[in-house]
């Protein structure tokens, strides 16, 4: 009996697993279009992350790869955004969300806003390696991450703050 139960809790947890990664990559879409619609750059607050980070530190690392890989495919096949050369920069950074919160981040345990920036750091220092690899110069992967670092800093306090209000 308790082997039927543990796989009927399994499924369900699996099951919620997929419904937030929907509504997360859903929101991923719908957040930058309404950034860009107030004249808010996309490349400062990099609104495509929001709900990436999000999932990495509150729903796990399945839940947050999903979101990475699917969210930028979905909204470019949907609006064009983002831009077709950066769609694998911003997968890369998300997965590597996801596989830093999977090993940093304990589930059940309160989420420190230490984890989160370290989550968010750690995908930029990614995303940044991925652009030098790619375009053979430092310049412009250093330039993508400072001029994003006002936006980077309001979705580690955001993301921490809903973690906190939601435990």
């Amino acid at each position: 009996m308790t082997t039927i139960a543990q796989t009927l809790s399994y499924r369900a947890l699996e099951l919620r697993t997929w419904l937030y990664a929907a509504l997360l990559i859903a929101a991923n879409v719908a957040l930058p279009q309404l950034f860009h619609l107030a004249g808010l750059g996309g490349a400062v607050f990099v609104p495509i992350l929001f709900f990436t980070l999000l999932a990495a530190v509150r729903y796990g690392a399945a839940c947050a790869a999903t979101v990475a890989v699917l969210s930028p495919l979905v909204s470019f096949a949907l609006v064009g955004m983002p831009a077709a050369a950066t769609l694998w920069t911003l997968m890369i950074k998300g997965v590597a969300m996801a596989a830093v919160a999977g090993l940093l981040i304990r589930p059940g345990y309160a989420v420190r806003l230490w984890q989160v920036a370290v989550v968010a750091a750690a995908a930029q220092v990614v995303g940044m390696a991925f652009q030098i690899a790619i375009l053979g110069t430092f310049a412009p992967a250093w330039a993508a991450v400072t001029t994003a670092l006002p936006g980077i800093a309001l979705q580690i306090a955001a993301v921490w703050a809903i973690c906190r209000l939601s435990r």
